[in-house]
């Protein structure tokens, strides 16, 4: 059996569809068609009053891309996705954020970016309660 380290596929992709109609899965991990990727749906746990990264992803692999969310605080609900841009130098990444909610969750996301990662934050209010966003990134390249 032929196994490479996650390492390895920033450099040479484990499947190339060459941009052909093709569909196909690495692992679990992602699902890709084409030029669209579909990075499998996770979890994370957001903290009461407190900021943190929830996730990290490489412009190496796509300049722009988005993330569908889904966050759960309390009972209040926000759906929505987060647009992504990422920078060419210097400078913040550009971003869109276009949701729903029942009520205000007190979780503000944002992007932040260190030379070729692009960091997914969240910022939590002092409600008293965790919260929980399930999500997903997608992109094309």
């Amino acid at each position: 059996m032929f196994a490479r380290g996650d390492a390895a596929a920033t450099t040479f992709a484990r499947i190339n569809l060459n941009n052909t109609a093709s569909i196909a899965t690495t692992n679990g991990k992602q699902l890709s068609q084409g030029t669209y990727t579909r990075l499998s749906g996770s979890q994370f746990t957001l903290i009461n009053n407190s900021t943190g990264t929830i996730t990290t992803f490489s412009t190496a692999v796509a300049k722009a891309f988005k993330v569908d969310y889904t966050i759960e605080r309390i009972n209040y609900y926000r759906t929505g996705t987060l647009f992504v841009a990422s920078n060419t130098g210097s400078g913040s990444p550009v971003t869109n954020d276009v949701g729903a909610e029942n009520h205000a969750t007190g979780i503000t996301l944002s992007v932040s970016q260190t030379g070729t990662t692009c960091s997914f934050n969240y910022s939590a209010d002092n409600s008293g309660t965790d919260g929980t966003i399930y999500y997903s990134i997608t992109y094309l390249a």
